[in-house]
C-alpha cells in the first residue's frame, strides 16, 4: 500500500520514468512532486500511471500507419485511423493565445530524457489567436490527438 513521502518511479502517461513523491490521495490518484527542468513542481498522476491500479482496457485501437505518416488524416478521417469506426470524433479545441512571438513545446512523455540528445521544438510564431482541433475518444473522453495551425502551408514535421 502506498503512503505519502513514498517515492516510486512513474510507470506510463506523460511524466514515465520519472521519479515522483507522493504528497497525499488526490481522485483516483496521488498528488505528486515531480522535478522537471531542475524545479519541482505538483501534479496529480492516476494510480494506473504510477503501477498501483491495471490499465482498463483500450477502448480505441489505432490503426498502423506505414510511413510516410499523413497526421492530417487523423482529423480528416478518424475511421481511416482509429478503430472501430465512431469511436473518435473530431471537435474545435480551446484556441491558443501566443503573445510573445515565440513557440516552444515538447513531448512530455520525453521529458525525463532531455539530456538525450532531445530537443523541444521552436519556432517564432506572429502574435494572435490560433485555433485547435482535438480528437476525442468518445468512451472514455481522453484526447487521442490535437492540432494546431500556425500557417497555411502543409505539415512539414
Amino acid at each position: 500500500m502506498a503512503s505519502p513521502h513514498d517515492r516510486m518511479v512513474v510507470k506510463a502517461g506523460p511524466f514515465v520514468n520519472m521519479e515522483a513523491e507522493l504528497l497525499s490521495p488526490e481522485a483516483a490518484g496521488w498528488r505528486v512532486r515531480i522535478a522537471m527542468f531542475g524545479r519541482p513542481f505538483e501534479v496529480v498522476v492516476s494510480n494506473v500511471d504510477l503501477g498501483l491500479e491495471s490499465p482498463a482496457p483500450p477502448s480505441v485501437r489505432i490503426h498502423a500507419i506505414e510511413p510516410p505518416r499523413d497526421y492530417e488524416q487523423l482529423f480528416a478521417s478518424p475511421d481511416a485511423v482509429f478503430d472501430p469506426p465512431g469511436a473518435v470524433e473530431v471537435r474545435q479545441g480551446p484556441a491558443l493565445l501566443l503573445t510573445s512571438g515565440r513557440l516552444l513545446g515538447f513531448d512530455p512523455t520525453n521529458a525525463a530524457f532531455l539530456a538525450e540528445d532531445y530537443a523541444p521544438y521552436e519556432r517564432a510564431v506572429a502574435p494572435g489567436l490560433y485555433p485547435s482541433w482535438v480528437c476525442l475518444d468518445v468512451g472514455t473522453r481522453c484526447v487521442c490527438a490535437v492540432k494546431l495551425r500556425f500557417a497555411d502551408r502543409p505539415v512539414a514535421r
